[in-house]
């Protein structure tokens, strides 16, 4: 989705921050289901998170009581996905006319920064399309078939070919990990658009009878393999046959996957899912190297976290001026070994006198005083006339007697002023 430079309004129901993120896309004929949208960024009042609106056109779908209703509804029956990795979820519904129009209906889904259509990123690039790779499309049947799975399992449909083209599918920037070496690029596919067939479709996703819910997924199947072969003949065109021409493109073992699908071949997603095996093994075997890739990251990023609050106490227990004649906070003893491992861990120099800007020894001071090491250290005074000798172990026990100190105190006096102001 591709954010223009410009806002569109200033607030619309609890959203600000206004964005079109379809801008080029307005004056286009309805997608695959006969609808209008638009769809707008925008910052909730409530969570401060940013979501996709998609807004309804108010000529289509007209937002009556009995609709609202409807709408509310598909809701709460696609709030089950909300954490599905392959969609993006439906939060919420409203009806509002703050865009200076009639009353509209809106559909509020998560946002994902950088996400594009497949229809932009593969279909719709003129003289710069990025036509869809083997390994892409591998890719996104593996993908496709997690998430369908899922909304079968759960006694649904996606909605067929009106839910499964690539102007309703958005694709993101992800992160792949492979032996030495991680990059970057759009590998993460999403349903972008449920709970819209809900409304004016309803026999679309299964919401007829059991009858009409197994034809319903059969025709999520078949949508999968027609989405497949449009995206190997690289254009969202509708071509006279695209299976045959996707056959031709394609390796022997996609091109039987994608008339599978579409010949009916596979009557739910059993057999689907047992031709993606090898796909889905390497794709797990990926993730899983992704998810070591990021363990270790958040690692680092705790480990700076647990060094932060070990600084933070020690500039709250340091020189405060406000217990400069607090004769219970004199700066001897237990703050007096604060004071001066706070200059044994910055204020070091040379025998030039040069100051030494040593992040190593910052570090390794730190990670010892977190850990309260029995290893004993010398320290100085400024004026080099007495020393101290003490281990990390009693200097750790010495801050957080001084920051506790501090938090009683606080406590204490603030109970006071909220009493006396209670008076």
């Amino acid at each position: 989705m591709t954010l223009p430079s410009r806002p569109l309004f200033l607030a619309l129901n609890q959203y600000h921050s206004l964005v079109p993120l379809d801008d080029h896309l307005v004056r286009k004929e309805p997608d695959a289901a006969g609808f209008r949208f638009r769809v707008i960024k925008g910052i909730s009042n409530v969570d401060g998170k940013a979501y996709a609106l998609r807004r309804f056109n108010h000529r289509h779908c007209v937002p009556t009581p009995e609709l609202t209703l409807s709408a509310r509804e598909a809701v709460d029956r696609w709030s089950i996905f909300g954490r599905h990795p392959h969609v993006s979820a439906l939060r919420g519904t409203f009806v509002s006319a703050d865009m200076g129009e009639a009353p509209a209906l809106f559909y509020a889904y998560d946002y994902h920064a950088g996400s594009l259509s497949l229809r932009e990123y593969h279909c719709d690039n003129g003289e710069k399309k990025r036509y869809a790779s083997e390994a892409d499309l591998w890719s996104y049947a593996s993908q496709l078939c997690c998430v369908i799975r899922s909304i079968h399992g759960a006694g649904l449909a996606v909605g067929g070919a009106a839910a499964l083209n690539p102007g309703r599918l958005i694709i993101s920037p992800g992160v792949a990990v492979s032996p030495g070496s991680v990059t970057s690029h759009m590998n993460r596919l999403r349903l972008a658009a449920l709970g819209t067939l809900d409304l004016l479709h309803p026999d679309a996703i299964g919401l007829m009878g059991p009858r009409s819910l197994a034809s319903a997924q059969r025709d999520d199947l078949r949508a999968v393999g027609h989405l497949l072969a449009t995206l190997a003949c690289g254009s969202s065109q509708t071509f006279a046959d695209p299976v045959t021409l996707a056959q031709k493109k394609c390796s022997a073992p996609l091109g039987r996957l994608i008339v599978g699908l579409v010949t009916d071949r596979m009557p739910d997603c059993t057999i689907f899912s047992q031709l993606l095996a090898p796909v889905m093994s390497d794709a797990l075997e990926s993730e899983r190297m992704l998810s070591d890739y990021l363990k270790a990251e958040l690692s680092r990023e705790l480990e700076n976290g647990r060094l932060l609050r070990l600084l933070v106490k020690l500039a709250f227990v340091n020189d405060r001026p406000d217990r400069d004649m607090h004769k219970e906070w004199a700066e001897t003893g237990d703050r007096y070994i604060i004071k001066l491992f706070r200059d044994f861990i910055f204020h070091q120099h040379n025998n030039e006198g040069a100051p030494v800007l040593d992040w190593g020894h910052v570090f390794e001071c730190l990670n010892k005083l977190e850990v309260g090491v029995a290893e004993r250290i010398l320290l100085l005074s400024r004026d080099e006339m007495s020393m101290l000798v003490a281990s990390y172990g009693d200097i750790k026990h010495c801050v957080q007697t001084a920051y506790s100190d501090l938090i009683k105190e606080s406590s204490c006096l603030n109970s006071k002023a909220r009493w006396q102001r209670g008076r």
